[in-house]
């Protein structure tokens, strides 16, 4: 099985600009999902496979590969499949795989360097500087609209804060864009449907009971431009998936793969249980934190922030802080952030402050595509919008192709 990675050709499109095309070689969809992020857009994913039979073709495409030494059972396995392959191959084995095969798999044929899963991330930065297959010019593309495919959580301690409606929200302004975007639902019962009009069901359950990619789009339904795919009908519900969540076929990462294969540029996790919070967290490259600026919400802030960076291990730059529902007797903007960093000196400032809208009115849902919330809100969620996905393309009308980690997406096409 080989992973579907583009629509258009990015494989011909990196080799045009003389860039690096990067293969991903393994069986396991939560291995794939971190080279993609590893890679962030920077460097175009030519093609994936999951099973050796797969894996030649796809590495005929690539100038550069990660290997998942899963993918063979044996050394000489591993030579067979590389005989032929044009690529840099950088093999990355189990953390925990004796330094003895280590070396072997460093002497087989075909294989440029071998090292643990634990040090992809410095790896994978060599591995796209090495001389390449020729033809082949290891500079990273030229910056574009968007720096890359987003998995997104939208997360916070504290309840009552509106991460639904701004998981939603941010979910709507991607798709205002022109991106294909997945807003998902993790509650219990889950109110994202609710609150864009639709229906507790088709939902997640219905994907986990049958996790391929053609049974996510059935369970999928329209909130206007951006497609919505509701949580849990009940908590026993969640709890049955949540022990599935974060790893195999089932999990969040899984899922998030699944989406960047069937063309969405984004997918947002309305985290709105803390039961799915790891799993939604290791399934995402970038977190929206989301907190009242309050002193309880600084404090949730601070704790927050540390279990993302090192539990999860998201960087400084993948955290964006949202204040919401700001109202009178809150903190200002400066007074959350030095009662935060006075407890965690690193933390960021925050890229939005959405302050209490009294004329919304939550009594009823809108329609299927329309949000809450007036102006100072829609200014909010695009000053989000262009931290997360870059400076709106409708102003930026020079680029003619976006990148979202394996996909490449052509203007107008």
């Amino acid at each position: 099985m080989s992973y579907p990675v583009a629509l258009g050709s990015p494989a011909s499109a990196a080799a045009a600009e003389g860039a690096p095309r990067l293969g991903v070689m393994s069986p396991r969809m939560e291995f794939a999902v971190r080279v993609t992020q590893l890679a962030d857009g920077r460097w175009p994913i030519a093609a994936c496979a999951s099973e050796p039979e797969a894996a030649p073709r796809a590495l005929a495409d690539c100038t550069h590969a990660a290997v998942d030494l899963t993918l063979v059972d044996s050394t000489e396995a591993l030579a067979a499949l590389l005989a032929s392959c044009p690529a840099y191959v950088l093999a990355v084995a189990p953390n925990d795989m004796a330094d003895g095969i280590l070396e072997a798999v460093r002497g087989t044929p075909g294989v440029n360097a071998c090292v643990r899963e634990a040090d992809l991330p410095a790896a994978l930065e060599t591995l796209l500087r090495s001389p390449a297959a020729p033809g082949a010019s290891p500079v990273p593309p030229a910056p574009l609209a968007i720096g890359g495919w987003r998995s997104i959580a939208v997360w916070g301690l504290e309840g009552g804060v509106g991460k639904t409606r701004l998981a939603r929200g941010l979910g709507l302004e991607c798709a205002a864009r022109g991106y294909k975007a997945l807003a998902v639902g993790l509650g219990s019962p889950d109110m994202l449907p609710l609150g864009a009009g639709l229906h507790p069901e088709p939902n997640l359950a219905g994907w986990a009971q049958d996790p391929r990619p053609e049974a996510l789009q059935a369970q999928v339904q329209a909130d206007g431009d951006l497609d919505l795919l509701a949580g849990f009908l009940s908590p026993p519900a969640l709890g049955r998936f949540a022990v599935q969540a974060l790893d195999g076929e089932t999990s969040l990462s899984a899922l998030a793969l699944q989406t960047a294969r069937l063309g969405y540029a984004a997918v947002v996790f309305d985290v709105s249980s803390q039961e799915l919070a790891a799993p939604a967290l290791k399934a995402s490259n970038a977190l929206v934190l989301v907190c009242s600026a309050t002193a309880q919400g600084a404090v949730a802030a601070v704790e927050a922030y540390r279990l993302a960076r090192r539990e999860i291990g998201l960087t400084a730059e993948q955290c964006h802080l949202a204040l919401n529902r700001r109202r009178a007797g809150h903190l200002t903007a400066a007074q959350f952030v030095s009662a935060v960093r006075s407890a965690l000196k690193e933390a960021p400032r925050p890229v939005v402050v959405l302050d209490e809208d009294p004329s919304q009115d939550e009594s009823h849902a809108p329609a299927p595509g329309a949000a809450w919330g007036g102006d100072a809100w829609r200014q909010g969620l695009r000053q989000l919008g262009d931290q997360l996905f870059g400076a709106d393309p409708k102003a930026a009308p020079l680029v003619s192709e976006m990148r979202f980690g394996p996909l490449v997406f052509k203007k107008g096409g």
